[in-house]
């Protein structure tokens, strides 16, 4: 027997020893840790609160962009929620022989061209070729199946999608795909068919569905569309704006997307919402050029609200 083969008989023999061992792991982690969904539900109510607020104040766009985001932690929730729910349901699927899994190694090497196995990490690891997705050129990506993990409850977090020549959206350096944040991947319509791969022990089909997703665009579940890759981030949430959306906030000099952003209600200056005071009588915001001090009780309002100098209650107690 010669050492590669050797090598292909070992690799499956800790695949397919991962893959039995998995139902088990399963039902000891039905009562792990749930922090995470509670935050991310926390993050949906907080979105729907600000979303409310803009539109009491009649801050249309806003609202529409706080709906957009929620939407988005919606569908973080829902994966979540799916995710957690899958972790009680049994695996059905039949699990590979060795010969089979054997065979998908094989087959990785006429796919993928070549395969590398760390022996050290207990990584199989696969090159996509450059990914281009409507013209914006993404490089190559390394698929990496980290077999150690494979008995962990939720195959689906083993393994890492890693870019060889990162060209990461504008001002967000973890995001190098549309459906790739933090090596982590977003597979999608193909979460169930991955995770059904990984279950059997199926390893050449993983591969290719990765690959798959890869190279196939969604602008309705991507991290950061790719119509918006290129553009500035906002100073204060980090969302990327297009170059002729958000605004300049003319005292700190910062870019910032329209829900971080408003305008003074007497001068119409641009400015951040950290920068335009609110004042406390009218409650709308306003540069610090149209806001003074009221000349008997020192506070701060807007010039629109002042009277021969004064505030509303200071003139009404004159």
């Amino acid at each position: 027997m010669n050492d590669d083969h050797r090598t292909i008989v070992r690799i499956a023999n800790l695949i397919r020893d991962q893959v039995i061992a998995q139902p088990a792991q399963r039902l000891a982690a039905i009562s792990a840790d749930e922090r995470q969904l509670g935050s991310t539900m926390q993050r949906y109510l907080s979105l729907c609160r600000k979303a409310g607020l803009a539109v009491s104040r009649h801050w249309h766009l806003a609202a529409s962009q706080m709906i957009q985001q929620a939407d988005a932690v919606l569908r973080d929730l829902r994966y979540e929620i799916d995710s957690r729910h899958r972790l009680q349901v049994p695996a059905q699927a039949q699990v590979a022989t060795l010969s089979d899994i054997a065979r998908d190694l094989d087959q990785l090497e006429t796919e993928f061209h070549e395969w590398d196995y760390d022996e050290k990490t207990q990584d199989l690891s696969v090159r996509t070729e450059d990914i281009e997705l409507e013209g914006m050129s993404l490089g190559a990506f390394e698929v990496k199946l980290h077999l150690s993990r494979l008995v962990r409850p939720d195959p689906v977090a083993s393994y890492s999608i890693i870019a060889l020549d990162p060209n990461p959206a504008s001002g967000r350096d973890g995001i190098t795909h549309p459906h790739v944040s933090d090596e982590r991947l977003c597979p999608g319509d193909a979460t169930s068919p991955i995770r059904a791969a990984l279950e059997a022990g199926r390893i050449c089909d993983f591969f290719l569905l990765v690959r798959s997703v890869l190279q196939t665009y969604n602008a309705h579940s991507a991290y950061v569309p790719l119509d918006s890759w290129n553009g500035l981030p906002c100073h204060d949430c980090g969302d990327t704006m297009n170059d002729d959306e958000g605004f300049c906030c003319q005292s700190c000099d910062e870019n910032f997307c329209e829900s971080c952003s408003s305008y003074c209600h007497h001068c119409d200056t641009a400015g951040c919402l950290s920068c335009l005071e609110s004042c406390p009588e009218c409650e709308d915001r306003f540069c610090s050029d149209c806001t003074k001090a009221c000349s008997e009780c020192g506070g701060k309002c807007c010039v629109d609200c002042l009277t021969d100098e004064l505030c509303p209650s200071c003139h009404e107690k004159k």
